[in-house]
């Protein structure tokens, strides 16, 4: 007995649907709009912010596989098993899903310099909204280059960004955290923008930390003061020349 599309390999799927390019054709739009139409034939209006034609079939220029990739994008508050369920109900197949895998939908990265850890992430989580932020107008044109769908970069300053309570699911700041002026200011507002069950994740190396914040060598010195700022350290990992916090709200 033939195994079914979901229990497939990959490397069984690509033997059953070779990849190929073609030149770009008009019937691909027609493919997507009447994908479009099915979906709203049955997906609960208020469930639906937008449906996108995206990929490589939505570009004329270009050679693409002949697969309409197609976003479909639902407010944060959606249930997704009930919109899973109705996409299955109505003839789709699901292909992937992670279990016991917590999934971040907005992501903020601190101090991203030219973008290359924002960039990392969304490769990571290509699920998520990525926002990698910097005080340096210079570093965010150049981090700029990488934007895509998803990922996206601004110029703020962390001890204000002005962005939304409550926003974030992650927060991350790589080789950063040391050089924040007020760092009391900055723990403070990622707080106000994390999300009740959020987390930030610091990593740094070992040098900088003992150099700029050297009473923060010890854990229980930094658990304190996260602490008066009713924030938890999760816990921190030292490994050779780098250290990971783990942080979340009271």
């Amino acid at each position: 007995m033939s195994p079914s599309l979901e229990e497939m390999s990959l490397e069984e799927l690509w033997q059953l649907f070779p990849i190929f390019l073609r030149e770009h054709q008009t019937e691909w739009k027609d493919w997507y709009e009447e994908e479009r139409l099915r979906l709203l034939s049955f997906l609960p209006a208020k469930q639906l912010v937008r449906i996108s034609h995206i990929g490589s079939t939505s570009v004329e220029t270009i050679w693409a596989k002949p697969i309409v990739d197609i976003l479909l994008e639902i407010p944060k508050a959606a249930d997704m098993v009930v919109m899973r369920d109705l996409l299955l109900q109505n003839g789709y197949l699901l292909m992937s899903e992670s279990q016991g895998r917590k999934g971040f939908h907005a992501i903020l990265d601190v101090g991203v310099g030219n973008g290359a850890s924002s960039k990392y992430l969304k490769m990571h989580f290509p699920d998520s909204q990525v926002l990698g932020i910097d005080i340096s107008t210079t570093a965010i044109k150049s981090a700029e280059e990488l934007s895509e769908l998803g990922l996206s970069f601004e110029v703020k300053n962390i001890e204000k960004t002005n962005l939304p309570v409550e926003e974030f699911d992650l927060i991350t700041a790589f080789q950063t955290h040391f050089h924040w002026s007020d760092l009391t200011q900055a723990f403070t507002e990622l707080k106000r923008i994390l999300k009740p069950d959020g987390t930030i994740l610091l990593a740094c190396e070992w040098s900088k930390l003992a150099y700029y914040q050297p009473d923060f060598r010890k854990q229980e010195k930094l658990g304190n003061y996260l602490t008066d700022l009713d924030l938890y350290l999760i816990y921190s990992q030292r490994k050779e020349q780098w250290i990971l916090y783990k942080i979340m709200k009271k």
